[in-house]
């Protein structure tokens, strides 16, 4: 079972547990499935200890944690991470990036 396997399953068990994607990629395709799954964003496997755990009080506070000020991923995923950030729905996400499925 992958990461998207296992945030899949979690979520239709237990769908008020956030979970965030501990990752090495930084694929757009992988970072739209890991948002599709139900993560609650994602951190990359080389992140400090600071940022892993500034993902996990932004999860907290209801925002979603995505690569950080200094990486920079693309302009589709820095605006689909801002508008699943701002609390709307990933419906609102697909209005700016087109359909993830």
């Amino acid at each position: 079972m992958d990461g998207l396997e296992a945030t899949r399953a979690i979520k239709q068990e237990f769908p008020r547990i956030n979970v965030i994607i501990v990752t090495m990629h930084e694929n757009p395709d992988y970072l739209f499935e890991a948002l599709k799954a139900g993560s609650a964003g994602y951190v990359l496997k080389d992140a400090t200890q600071r940022e892993v755990v500034t993902a996990v009080r932004q999860v907290l506070r209801g925002s979603v944690p995505g690569p950080g000020p200094d990486r920079h991923l693309g302009p589709e995923i820095d605006a689909a991470v801002e508008v699943v950030a701002s609390g709307r729905a990933l419906a609102a996400a697909e209005s700016v990036i087109g359909p993830l499925s």
